[in-house]
């Protein structure tokens, strides 16, 4: 499926390893996050820092902690 999509928009497959806690995945998977940062960074022509990605992280977070409290039914004592 990200065959067809990627004639129409960047597109980049990230490769997991099959093991998690295995010296040699916790590598690979290293890698390829390494490898996406700077496929990601061409893309954009913006630098990913660690102080930036911290920074977005946090923003997302407060966004999804006010979203969650905007969608979640107030809890009310019913009238009898």
């Amino acid at each position: 499926m990200y065959e067809l999509l990627g004639e129409y928009v960047p597109t980049y497959v990230l490769h997991l390893p099959h093991k998690k806690n295995d010296e040699i995945s916790r590598n690979l998977w290293f890698e390829e996050v390494k490898k996406f940062k700077g496929i990601v960074e061409d893309l954009t022509g913006r630098k990913i820092t660690d102080e930036k990605l911290r920074a977005a992280i946090d923003l997302a977070n407060r966004k999804r902690l006010a979203l969650a409290g905007c969608t979640t039914p107030e809890k009310r004592t019913l009238c009898p």
